[in-house]
């Protein structure tokens, strides 16, 4: 089982809507493949201000990249990934190996 995590720094005081907009995300054509990843979405309360991350969990890396690609070849996704960059100043993606 794998547990992949996306990172974004939101640019400053940009994260709540970083937030609604996973939130929005999470709640279109998708919902029902996202609900059986176990998705989390979380804000700092250390750390870098404005950090925002969604992990969800994968049988795979290759199952991963497989919801990965179905993700972004939607017809939303530009939208999404247009409004996103207006809120975000990076970003980097984690993956674990669940041990227990």
């Amino acid at each position: 089982m794998i547990l992949a995590r996306v990172v974004f720094q939101a640019k400053f005081g940009k994260a709540d809507e970083v937030v609604a907009s996973l939130k929005e995300a999470m709640t279109s054509e998708v919902n029902e493949q996202i609900a059986s990843m176990q998705p989390r979405i979380l804000t700092d309360i250390s750390g870098p201000f404005d950090t925002v991350v969604i992990e969800t969990t994968h049988e795979s890396l290759a199952a991963f990249e497989q919801f990965r690609q179905m993700l972004f070849a939607r017809a939303a996704a530009s939208d999404e990934s247009s409004r996103m960059a207006d809120l975000v100043e990076s970003g980097r993606n984690e993956y674990y190996t669940i041990e227990m």
